[in-house]
């Protein structure tokens, strides 16, 4: 056990995570799939819209990503388009109604507000969404820096925003190549000028030249600037990428990988269970105003709900997760295109659960959340066993309607999602990460982003 919680693990928002090395699609079994099952309507569906175009690549940041040139750009809206109204054709009345909207990326905004209006419209037109439904983006800070942008987004229909600050160190933004703190105080005016009340920032922490104490500094600087929520990241920093590269080259790599100071961070969440001010919305969401997931992530990761995390993925490297079916798009976006004009949808990855990792999957989602009610724990043998191991530990912790993680334990969540692997899906994960190590993957997306010796 102890043994387990050595070392931060990242979250896990997938489960089952699809492989290029098990999962490949060679027949589409979606299709029958959607005949053979009965649907609630009552649960929620959102869409995902993966714009993988940013204008200058962060070193850190493994995501895929484009260069967002013109030809490029329309030919991956057409095809956007072309998958929205595959999927409404196909789904179900149940399935359509739509509660939350994402466009996430790479940089969703880079692509214009043109763009980004033929998208909304498609899906205004083509499924049946919610009078409130949340319709979020993620965007740059210098496109958030444009006032008539922001108005225009605004115009169009988006409610929420979200950007990355990462820090708020001058050393720091400098190194990594980050723009300087006074667009992000324009940005701020902006949004809240133009009407946008929802809006959210990313930091980092694990840095090597950072440490505890300057991350809660951050904390308080970007409540300090009204934002709803704070999305807290630790940098993950994968073999034969080129931010390994830029660390060691720098002398810096010894001390991103030391544990006594990335075991420090663990202060971080012990500073946020002292503060009643702050809540965690989810293990790694920390807001003073909200007290629950924004609609989006709540639907994406399953609402605690068996049959939950309805969400149908669209575009570029982006995934699906429907009743019991997950899939995953091609990774880059000519591949993407290319099965959008030859199938219509762009799956690569499919893998259909069976009701076993379905039980498995409400209990690895649940640290997310920092909670589970007893009323919608479904437990078989080896979910029992796990969540009676970490009670007694003291990772997790019950009362007379829940499971709960306390604050300083969102730090674990991570780990604690992992405990409740499958031995199948644990050693399927095992193997996948050593053919990465082989293949010199990037071990995020399974691609060349940010290898060495790629162009990017």
């Amino acid at each position: 056990m102890s043994e387990m919680f050595r070392l931060k693990d990242t979250e896990h928002y997938d489960y089952p995570q699809l492989s290029i090395f098990h999962d490949v699609l060679k027949q589409t079994d979606f299709d029958e799939f959607l005949k053979d099952n009965s649907y609630n309507k009552s649960s929620n569906t959102a869409l995902y819209i993966h714009i993988p175009f940013c204008r200058t690549f962060c070193i850190f940041c493994n995501y895929y990503k484009e260069k967002p040139e013109k030809k490029l750009v329309e030919q991956l809206i057409s095809a956007i388009i072309i998958e929205l109204k595959y999927y409404a054709d196909r789904m179900p009345s149940e399935l359509k109604e739509i509660s939350a909207v994402h466009f996430g990326g790479g940089t969703p905004t880079s692509i214009g507000i043109s763009g980004l209006q033929q998208i909304m419209e498609t899906i205004k037109d083509t499924f049946d969404v919610k009078e409130k439904c949340l319709f979020s983006i993620e965007g740059h800070v210098r496109d958030l820096h444009d006032s008539k942008f922001v108005r225009n987004l605004k115009k169009i229909g988006f409610n929420r925003v979200s950007f990355g600050i990462q820090t708020f160190s001058t050393d720091i933004r400098k190194k990594y190549g980050l723009l300087p703190i006074s667009e992000v105080d324009a940005t701020i005016n902006n949004l809240k000028e133009y009407g946008f009340e929802d809006y959210n920032v990313d930091l980092m922490y694990n840095f090597p030249e950072q440490n505890c104490d300057e991350v809660v500094a951050d904390i308080n600087k970007a409540f300090d600037f009204g934002v709803n929520c704070i999305d807290l990241y630790s940098l993950n920093v994968f073999p034969n990428t080129k931010m390994e590269n830029f660390l060691t080259r720098h002398e810096m790599y010894k001390k991103y990988i030391d544990i006594e100071k990335r075991s420090s961070y663990l202060g971080i969440y012990e500073y946020l269970e002292e503060n009643k001010d702050c809540k965690m919305v989810m293990s790694n969401t920390i807001s003073r105003k909200m007290d629950k997931p924004n609609l989006y992530l709540n639907t994406h990761l399953g609402a605690n709900k068996l049959d939950g995390g309805r969400i149908i993925g669209i575009g570029p490297s982006s995934r699906g997760y429907v009743d019991g079916f997950a899939y995953k798009n091609h990774l880059d976006v000519n591949g993407y295109i290319s099965a959008i004009k030859k199938n219509k949808h762009g799956r690569y990855l499919e893998h259909k659960l069976s009701y076993f990792e379905r039980q498995n999957r409400l209990f690895v989602m649940f640290p997310n959340f920092t909670y589970i009610k007893k009323k919608d724990a479904v437990f078989n043998e080896y979910t029992k066993k796990t969540m009676d191991v970490l009670l007694e530990n003291r990772y997790v912790y019950e009362d007379g309607e829940k499971y709960y993680i306390k604050p300083k334990d969102c730090y674990w969540a991570g780990n604690i999602s992992a405990m409740f692997y499958s031995e199948e899906q644990r050693e399927k994960m095992i193997k996948t990460l050593l053919l990465n190590r082989k293949n010199k993957l990037n071990m995020y997306n399974q691609d060349k982003m940010q290898i060495i010796g790629r162009d990017r």
